[in-house]
């Protein structure tokens, strides 16, 4: 009963969720259009081109990193080197929220595109609800 009258209260975060997610699922409907007259060949331009994105994009924190570890490697000092840790460690910590925010740009045209990719090659074109599980997966979370 307590369980019940919570939900009613604050809601189902489940509901929330996809309520959250429904305007990206959106994003990923509206590109249909443009990605239906695409000819074969643009999806893998389009990958090649997300990839060189997130190369071009987080290139100057690849090399903090790869700078930082090559110190690392070359210290002796026992204190220095625990420093250079975390320092690796925050750098890392950078490149990575750096990927994820890139990849949360580019995820509706991604979407967009394999949505595309999976009605040309199996002849099914994946629900809202799909998306909305494939969007979920991304963020690390379990998705039914």
């Amino acid at each position: 009963m307590l369980k019940t009258l919570l939900k009613k209260v604050v809601g189902d975060p489940n509901e929330r969720e996809i309520q959250r997610l429904l305007p990206i699922v959106e994003q990923i409907n509206a590109l249909e259009p443009e990605v239906r007259r695409l000819p074969d060949s643009a999806f893998a331009e389009r990958t090649r081109a997300f990839k060189e994105r997130i190369r071009r994009e987080t290139a100057s924190l690849r090399e903090d990193l790869e700078w930082v570890r090559r110190a690392l490697e070359a210290e002796r000092d026992p204190v220095e080197i625990e420093r250079l840790r975390e320092e690796v460690r925050k750098r890392h910590r950078a490149l990575l929220d750096a990927e994820e925010a890139i990849l949360w740009e580019i995820l509706p045209e991604a979407f967009a595109l394999v949505r595309e990719a999976a009605r040309r090659t199996i002849g099914l074109r994946p629900y809202d609800v799909q998306l909305i599980g494939g969007i979920v997966l991304h963020q690390g979370k379990v998705a039914e």
